[in-house]
């Protein structure tokens, strides 16, 4: 007697797998990791018998910034196909670099030091994995005579769309020199 496997095989796993885009970009082996594979009559079907269903990998996105939709499919030894969809996306876990240097100059320079674009003269670099960020400072008191001279902190922060931020400080150093 010869009996006919009309059964498909069962793949399960998460709904949604993260992951981290400082990494390279996912392979096939990484993404097995969440998945399983059963079948009512190959026992020696396996994870690693699991492949990327080629016809949905057109970029397709739902509707989120980098979430993306993957049809996982695997075949069993009486040509059997099953596909289990899963929502890949990919989470940005890196802070921006930012670097800052202190600064001084005279007060009779002061016009060239704007207090509005004196986080510019500290930043040394800003970048961010995404390729986008912004900035926030946060200025001191004077620490001084009591006018435009002495000593300023000032706070920067560089932040991404992800929430990750960085913030360093520098001194800037007022020189009274009139």
């Amino acid at each position: 007697i010869n009996v006919l496997d009309k059964t498909s095989p069962a793949i399960k796993g998460v709904a949604e797998i993260p992951w981290d885009m400082s990494k390279s970009c996912p392979t096939i082996n990484d993404l097995r990791e969440f998945l399983t594979v059963t079948d009512n009559a190959d026992d020696s079907i396996s994870v690693n018998d699991i492949y990327i269903d080629s016809s949905s990998l057109s970029g397709y996105k739902i509707g989120v910034e980098n979430t993306y939709l993957v049809t996982f499919a695997v075949k069993d030894e009486s040509d059997n196909t099953a596909y289990y969809n899963a929502v890949v996306t990919t989470v940005d876990r890196e802070s921006p670099v930012l670097e800052v240097k202190d600064i001084s100059f005279n007060l009779s320079e002061a016009g060239e030091y704007l207090f509005r674009n004196l986080y510019e003269k500290v930043i040394v670099s800003v970048s961010d994995n995404s390729g986008k960020y912004s900035l926030s400072y946060a200025l001191t008191e004077v620490y001084g005579n009591g006018g435009f001279s002495g000593e300023f902190t000032i706070t920067l922060k560089a932040s991404d769309a992800a929430g990750n931020y960085t913030s360093k400080s520098a001194t800037i150093t007022i020189i009274d020199d009139i």
